[in-house]
C-alpha cells in the first residue's frame, strides 16, 4: 500500500508497507490514507523508539504510494535475478 522512505544510519533503508491478502476486515485498504489510524504519527513513534532500542539515528523522508512501492518491488525482483 506503500513505502516508507527512510534514512538509517545516514544510508537509504526504505520499507515496503503491505497488508495481507487473508487479512479479514482489510480488504478495503488500498492505500496509506485507507489506514484506519494516523499512520504518519504511528510510523514515526515506532522508528524514534526503534532508534533508541538500537542506539542509531533513523529518519523518515516520506511516505511514498503504492504505484511507487510496486515499482520499486519489480526494480528489486529484476535486479535479484
Amino acid at each position: 500500500i506503500g513505502i516508507i522512505e527512510l534514512i538509517d544510519r545516514g544510508e537509504k533503508d526504505d520499507k515496503i508497507l503491505a497488508i495481507p491478502l487473508n487479512d479479514l476486515g482489510s480488504e478495503n485498504i488500498k492505500t496509506l490514507e485507507d489506514l484506519p489510524f494516523d499512520y504518519k504519527n504511528i510510523f514515526a513513534e515506532f522508528f524514534k523508539e526503534l532508534a533508541i532500542q538500537r542506539n542509531k539515528t533513523m529518519e523518515i523522508k516520506s511516505y511514498k504510494d503504492a504505484k511507487t512501492a510496486i515499482q520499486e518491488l519489480d526494480l528489486a525482483h529484476k535486479n535479484f535475478k
